[in-house]
């Protein structure tokens, strides 16, 4: 009788308590996107004489005469540029690179592609790529070592616009 007594109590009490939430991350309220404004004057990168105005595009430098060049809002050097075009570039590739990845696991997932077949960018491509255009491929080669991104693709973008595509 006290055991029966005891589970209902205890049922009463696990009734009662509120269980938490789970929040999941498509519940949490998102930060609105807006883009930092840099803090302090505009500084010339070449001279550090102060500028007047924050420039929105490339100008020269009203005192030493110099390109300033702008990327996302910060100002830099000619040379600067360069490096952060670099970085830039070299990050992008290793986006594709993991979203090709992905593509390629996701073929493998299904089951049924064994294959999978290389399409270029069209006119847009640099003649390596040309010569990958419509390149099948086993799928199992292909997650062992990927063939894209081509390292020394030169086409217009900068980076190479291959991707692959199922062959069923």
């Amino acid at each position: 009788m006290k055991y029966i007594l005891f589970l209902i109590i205890g049922y009463i009490v696990f009734m009662c308590i509120k269980k938490p939430k789970k929040t999941s991350k498509r519940n949490k309220a998102k930060k609105p996107l807006t883009k930092k404004k840099p803090k302090g004057p505009p500084i010339c990168p070449y001279c550090k004489e102060i500028l007047e105005n924050r420039p929105k595009r490339n100008k020269k430098c009203p005192s030493c005469q110099h390109k300033i060049i702008i990327r996302r809002g910060k100002l830099l050097t000619e040379s600067q540029a360069e490096e952060y075009d670099k970085k830039e570039l070299e990050r992008t590739r290793k986006a594709i690179e993991r979203q090709n990845m992905k593509t390629l696991i996701s073929y493998q997932k299904s089951g049924i592609i064994k294959y999978v077949e290389i399409l270029a960018a069209g006119q847009n491509s640099c003649s390596v790529c040309k010569k990958l255009d419509r390149k099948k491929i086993l799928l199992k080669n292909e997650l062992r070592k990927p063939t894209l991104p081509v390292k020394n693709c030169t086409g217009c973008y900068g980076f190479c616009r291959c991707c692959y595509s199922p062959v069923v």
